[in-house]
């Protein structure tokens, strides 16, 4: 639930800076319930080559979260920034990247 929370914070947050949300796929996500995106992206991260696909994008998503909170202090109304945050996924052992994707 945590990252379907940040999620529709993310899209708020871009609307709140004076953008749309888009292509139309991504509206209609942003339109879901919480539970609707948590269940999707719970599905898909049983599909092994979608994890493969998205676990080197570790240091990315980090930075997309940063850049994210940076902006939130010019949207208006302001956006509620730990829920973004939590999105963030934690710092790892040089080497836990690897075994991680030796797991999979």
């Amino acid at each position: 639930m945590v990252l379907a929370r940040g999620m529709h914070e993310c899209f708020a947050l871009i609307r709140r800076l004076g953008y749309q949300v888009y292509p139309q796929s991504k509206a209609r996500i942003n339109g879901s319930p919480d539970w609707v995106v948590a269940a999707m992206l719970w599905l898909m991260s049983r599909i092994k080559s979608f994890r493969e696909l998205l676990a080197p994008g570790i240091n990315e998503c980090r930075s997309l979260v940063d850049v994210m909170v940076a902006a939130a202090p010019r949207a208006t109304p302001s956006s509620r920034v730990p829920k973004i945050e939590a999105m963030k996924p934690p710092e790892e052992r040089p080497n836990a990247e690897l075994s991680r994707l030796q797991r999979l």
